[in-house]
C-alpha cells in the first residue's frame, strides 16, 4: 500500500477520545510503583482517555477504585493462570467508550505526544495499526505528577541514561474497533503475538505505523509518515525512502 507522508505537527491541540486498556501485573513493590506511575501518565493525557484494567491480580481493583478506572475482573486464563488475549481485546472491543483503542503495556508511560500523533494518523487513514517500543529507564519512585515540568524531567533523564528496548518486542498498539476484537488464544508475555498482530495488519493491507522513537527527542524539523509493508520496530529515520512508517508517540518504562 502507498500513501502520501504525512507531516506531524508538534504543537497541534489533540480532541481525539480513546480507550486504554491494560493488564496489570500484582501491584506489588517495584511494579506496583511502575505500574501506578504509567497508569498516572495516561490520565494526565488530554482530552482524558477512558482506562481498563482487566483481570483481578492483587492491587487491580483498588487501584481501578483510586483513580477512578473501569475495571473487568473477570477474564479468561489458560492452564497456567495467564491471561488469554483474544477475551481480553474482545471484551475491550466490546465494553470501550470509544472507536479508538489502545492496548498498552502496563509499565508504560505515555506522555502528551501520544494523543497528537494518533489524531494525526486518523486524519489519513481509517483503518490502521500503530504501534511501538519504549525507552527504559529505572524508576525507583513515583513520579510526582503535580510538579509542572515532571514530563520534561523525565525526558532529561531518559536522554542522559535511558536505553531503547531491543527489537523483539511491542509495547503499544493502536487500532480502531472491531480490528483484532478476535484473536488466537496467545496468552500475555508469551513471544510472539505482537508480530502475529502485525503480520495480520499487513496480510489486511493495513496502514502500519512503526510508533516509536520519532517524538521522544522532537527537534524543529518535521517528521513524515508513511505506512509500511515490512516491520522495523521502532527506529527514527527522516526522509527514508522504503515505505516504513516512522512517527512516534514517547513511551518510556520503569526497569
Amino acid at each position: 500500500m502507498t500513501a502520501s507522508p504525512l507531516s506531524i505537527l508538534p504543537n497541534l491541540q489533540p480532541t481525539l477520545n480513546l480507550t486504554i486498556f491494560a493488564v496489570p501485573k500484582p501491584f506489588l513493590g517495584q511494579i506496583g510503583i511502575i505500574q501506578r506511575n504509567a497508569i498516572q501518565s495516561w490520565l494526565h493525557l488530554q482530552p482524558q482517555p477512558e482506562i481498563i484494567l482487566l483481570g483481578n491480580d492483587e492491587g487491580t481493583r483498588e487501584t481501578a477504585r483510586e483513580f477512578g478506572l473501569r475495571h473487568i475482573p473477570n477474564i479468561q486464563l489458560n492452564t497456567h493462570g495467564t491471561p488469554l488475549l483474544n477475551d481480553i481485546f474482545f471484551q475491550a472491543s466490546q465494553q470501550a467508550k470509544y472507536p479508538i483503542l489502545t492496548y498498552v503495556n502496563s509499565d508504560i508511560i505515555l506522555t502528551s505526544d501520544f494523543l497528537p500523533t494518533v489524531q494525526q494518523v486518523i486524519t489519513q487513514y481509517q483503518q490502521f495499526l500503530i504501534i511501538g517500543r519504549r525507552w527504559n529507564q529505572d524508576l525507583t519512585e513515583p513520579l510526582n505528577f503535580h510538579h509542572s515540568h515532571w514530563e520534561q524531567n523525565l525526558r532529561d533523564r531518559v536522554h542522559q541514561a535511558g536505553t531503547f528496548s531491543g527489537v523483539g518486542a511491542l509495547d503499544y498498539f493502536v487500532f480502531p474497533k472491531p480490528l483484532f476484537s478476535q484473536l488466537p488464544k496467545f496468552a500475555v508475555g508469551r513471544a510472539g503475538w505482537d508480530n502475529w498482530i502485525v503480520g495480520e495488519a499487513i496480510k489486511q493491507k493495513l496502514p502500519v505505523i512503526n510508533a516509536s522513537q520519532l517524538i521522544n527527542y522532537r527537534d524543529s524539523s518535521k517528521p513524515r509518515l508513511q505506512p509500511f509493508t515490512r516491520t522495523s520496530f521502532r527506529s527514527i529515520s527522516r526522509n527514508r525512502s522504503t515505505t516504513e512508517s516512522n512517527l512516534s508517540p514517547r513511551s518510556f518504562c520503569g526497569q
